[in-house]
């Protein structure tokens, strides 16, 4: 899972005071933008025009209150008859769509979707620039990046002692939240947002003349944006325009809480650095040897060694404080994220592997973004949505398969390594215990998986992922008749880290006209890591 939340938790959203926007040519801060009932687009941060849409807390109970929902658009280059509003959602859950479309829409999405779409991002309910907050630590920046610098760079431990301490951390975690949330805390959890895009979708299919209940949502997600994607279009496979979902995860076992599955490749994508590392050559790859085999040797030498004697980091152009940051944990756990990304990071992440051999590890912490922060620019802190994610991820499992007893964690634990012996520790399954809130009847995942949606969706997946293996793919693609896989032929999370003409192609057709690639279609990726 993966910026700042403004607000005290304490206050309902209702509570909070209403800016106005009315008057305003240009905003420049979300706090300019009142909340909206209807659809209303103010230009914004240059390129953008912005909105906050109020939608019912409950909507089964309108007496709960509201929230203020963050949306962005960036408008259609080339608009067409053909023009859809495509949102968008970049995974989690936590992870802000606001900054993935303002960070992205002008390069990346055009280029994939073409230039004829409105890219409209958006934060979920918990997230970032939207209500209700479920930041425990009242927009403290400061505190929570130093607290999820030990929490998530720090927990993946293979020593009994650790293990131990892993299961007490997240159970007091979850009691420390219970005394810093109030009870909007109950209403972020993936139903709710599935239901506030179809809100969005009438109210834009009203504002631009029509009639709400022919509104047709059209939408990408990755990762948990497939969650989101595929709980949309099993709650409303009528209002299904256009979805296609890219690094998919299982349904079943996200709403279950397992993840049994969700390592199962995530050694064969680690793997794939030495693979490529041997094929591209000394030239090009800093951490080669005559062999893959043997580059994997010397990855194991140097793990085997950090795990021995962890190396002291005091640049302080990388921490802040001096200590021992670069561990065999820390590695494991840049390895593993490299790995979403190859193309992107293999080359640099080589040089890291070489620096440790040379008993520097300053590269290593840079790369999983410094060392705790107490005096830094609070501005230049990044916002913790792997932080929201566990409210939102925890709401959605509900209290299904609870982790009562250490025990029964070290047994999940085991199978999480017998997936993964390289990375297994990153999938963790226990941040829930003790979680306290729940939500209400209406919100509450009704066991409901796939359904024969109004437009087929078009599925995604690289051959080899870390974190959404394939088989989750197909899974998905078997629970929506009518769908199409199309798998690219590369390593990393979502083809979107493997960029691919082939598959840019395929997304186009899709959302310009609903056309699905043939059966069995497959691509490659346009490049390969060091290459």
């Amino acid at each position: 899972m993966h910026n700042s939340l403004v607000g005290a938790i304490a206050m309902l959203p209702t509570a909070m005071a209403a800016p106005t926007s009315q008057n305003i040519t240009m905003v420049t801060d979300w706090s300019q933008l009142a909340p909206v009932s209807e659809v209303q687009w103010t230009p914004c941060f240059a390129n953008f025009t912005c909105m906050r849409l109020q939608v019912p807390l409950d909507y089964a109970n309108a007496s709960v209150g509201t929230a203020a929902i963050a949306f962005v658009k960036f408008a259609a280059a080339n608009e067409t008859k053909n023009t859809k509003n495509i949102l968008f959602n970049p995974g989690g859950p936590g992870g802000s769509g606001i900054d993935m479309v303002m960070t992205r829409a002008a390069t990346a999405f055009t280029t994939m979707f073409g230039a004829e779409h409105n890219f409209i991002g958006f934060d979920p309910r918990g997230v970032q620039h939207s209500e209700p907050s479920v930041d425990c630590f009242h927009g403290d920046r400061k505190l929570a990046s130093n607290f999820a610098w030990g929490y998530n760079e720090n927990s993946p431990v293979l020593s009994t002692e650790n293990l131990n301490a892993m299961f007490r951390r997240y159970g007091d975690y979850s009691d420390f939240c219970s005394k810093q949330l109030n009870e909007s805390a109950r209403y972020v959890g993936t139903m709710a947002v599935a239901t506030d895009l179809l809100t969005f979708a009438e109210k834009q299919e009203q504002a631009n003349g029509g009639d709400p209940k022919d509104a047709k949502l059209y939408y990408a997600g990755y990762s948990y944006g497939t969650i989101l994607g595929s709980t949309f279009a099993s709650m409303f496979p009528n209002r299904v325009g256009g979805l296609m979902i890219d690094g998919v995860s299982s349904l079943a076992e996200y709403y279950a809480g397992t993840w049994t599955s969700s390592m199962w490749t995530a050694d064969d994508a680690i793997k794939s650095l030495f693979k490529y590392c041997h094929a591209a050559g000394p030239q090009q790859c800093a951490f080669y040897n005559d062999t893959a085999e043997a580059i994997e040797i010397r990855y194991r030498q140097l793990l085997a060694r950090l795990r021995d004697d962890p190396i002291a980091v005091s640049d302080l152009s990388v921490v802040e404080v001096p200590g021992v940051w670069a561990t065999f944990s820390a590695l494991r756990v840049a390895f593993f994220r490299a790995a979403y990304s190859p193309e992107d990071s293999f080359p640099a992440f080589a040089q890291v592997l070489v620096d440790l051999e040379n008993r520097n590890g300053s590269s290593l912490v840079a790369m999983l973004g410094g060392g705790p922060c107490y005096e830094c620019d609070t501005s230049k802190i990044a916002w913790q949505g792997d932080l929201a994610g566990i409210a939102i991820a925890c709401l959605d499992r509900d209290g299904r398969f609870p982790i009562n007893t250490k025990e029964e964690w070290k047994r999940i634990f085991t199978a999480q390594m017998s997936m993964s012996e390289l990375a297994g520790e990153t999938g963790m399954t226990i941040q829930c215990r003790n979680w306290a809130f729940h939500p209400p009847p209406s919100q509450q995942f009704t066991g409901k998986i796939g359904s024969n949606t109004s437009t087929p969706l078009l599925i995604l997946s690289n051959t080899i992922d870390p974190a959404t293996p394939l088989i989750s793919a197909q899974e998905m693609h078997s629970a929506f008749p009518g769908s199409a896989l199309l798998v690219n032929e590369a390593v990393g999370h979502a083809t979107f880290n493997a960029p691919s003409d082939c598959v840019f192609k395929h997304i186009k057709e899709y959302f310009s006209s609903g056309a699905l690639p043939p059966v069995n279609t497959t691509c490659k990726p346009n490049t390969y890591p060091f290459l």
